[in-house]
């Protein structure tokens, strides 16, 4: 039996169910729902109830999101299923708020189906540049192999996002190129490399999400995963 160790404080990081990965996402059409979704998930899993008491004023001001932007992205996700309001609060109280149930987030951790994704990616990464959800579903496809590369391809990230393939090539371009990402000011390092392989005659792109690091160690029982040493302070 393989031996796994999450190297990261455990308020520092959120399993989230592997049906977000490949069922989830692509339901979605909104240009932010899957931002707030898994902003929602984040802040649910860690209330240990599954609920997020916010109101959506409150939700557009932590996620840096347009009130307007914010609004229609939780309709999409009551639509869809993946969120319900158990109450609804007062127009500007502060003890009155609205609270929200997020589906997905009752994990069983014993019994696997999950990927651990520090919190920095959803509060700090997603927050700056909403595209960066592609962060995320990178680091599943790491995690499935327990590597710190995957070689999903453009086609497979635009059909697993509902995005178009322009706005995959876009975002990664955008987290990869030094110049582009220190464009957007974000205060946060590169979180984003690629290389080129070769095999049979056909070239592909490994990614590696530069926060986390995946190891086998010398005995072959055990793994681990953390947050690399750049990232670990921000």
């Amino acid at each position: 039996m393989k031996m796994v160790r999450i190297e990261m404080p455990r308020k520092e990081w959120t399993p989230f169910d592997n049906r977000v990965f490949t069922h989830v996402l692509k339901k979605l059409q909104g240009k932010s729902s899957a931002a707030l979704y898994f902003y929602l998930y984040d802040e649910a899993y860690h209330s240990g109830l599954g609920i997020v008491t916010k109101t959506a004023s409150r939700l557009a001001h932590l996620t840096g999101m347009d009130a307007r932007v914010t609004k229609t992205s939780l309709d999409e996700l009551k639509d869809r299923g993946l969120i319900y309001n158990a109450s609804e609060g007062i127009p500007r109280s502060r003890t009155q708020t609205d609270t929200w149930v997020v589906s997905h987030t009752g994990l069983d951790l014993k019994k696997g189906g999950w990927t651990p994704v520090p919190r920095i990616v959803i509060h700090k990464y997603i927050r700056r540049f909403p595209n960066a959800v592609l962060l995320p579903l990178l680091l599943f496809h790491q995690h499935k192999s327990w590597r710190n590369e995957c070689w999903v391809g453009v086609a497979k990230l635009s059909e697993l996002l509902n995005w178009s393939k322009t706005r995959v090539r876009g975002a990664l371009r955008r987290m990869i190129q030094d110049d582009e990402w220190t464009s957007r000011r974000t205060g946060l390092p590169r979180p984003l490399t690629f290389t080129v392989k070769k095999k049979d005659g056909k070239r592909s792109r490994h990614y590696r999400v530069l926060a986390v690091s995946y190891s086998k160690e010398k005995k072959k029982s055990e793994r681990t995963v953390g947050i690399s040493p750049r990232f670990q302070e921000l």
